[in-house]
């Protein structure tokens, strides 16, 4: 994903900060859906952050999807290892999985939102 790619959303007097969009992954999604209404309402404000977020996303899904394939990747090879290291390659597809499910959900909560606010 980025390297500590801040964002700001705005709408009037609000104003939103987040200093790396990779922190979107940790937030709440009821959080998030919350903060893309506020950026949606106000799209002519957000351009630059609607499309910062659009790429992030994307770009999200790709690199989540990678991680998914190379837990698969180990998991094949090392079917004769260690207990210790097939406790930590299944840590490792978990978590992948997880993020990439996220990601997915993320970009279509935003997809949703700006199909509605007709952006």
């Amino acid at each position: 994903m980025s390297d500590k790619q801040p964002i700001i959303i705005k709408r009037g007097t609000f104003v939103c900060t987040i200093y790396d969009v990779d922190s979107l992954m940790e937030l709440p999604l009821a959080n998030v859906r919350k903060l893309w209404k506020i950026m949606l309402d106000a799209a002519w404000e957000n351009e630059e952050t609607i499309s910062t977020i659009r790429a992030w996303l994307t770009a999200a899904i790709d690199q989540t999807k990678e991680q998914q394939m190379a837990y698969a990747n180990l998991l094949d090879g090392e079917r004769t290892a260690a207990e210790t290291v097939r406790r930590t390659v299944a840590a490792f597809g978990s978590a992948a999985t997880t993020d990439h499910e996220r990601a997915k959900k993320l970009q279509t909560i935003f997809t949703e939102m700006a199909v509605k606010a007709r952006i």
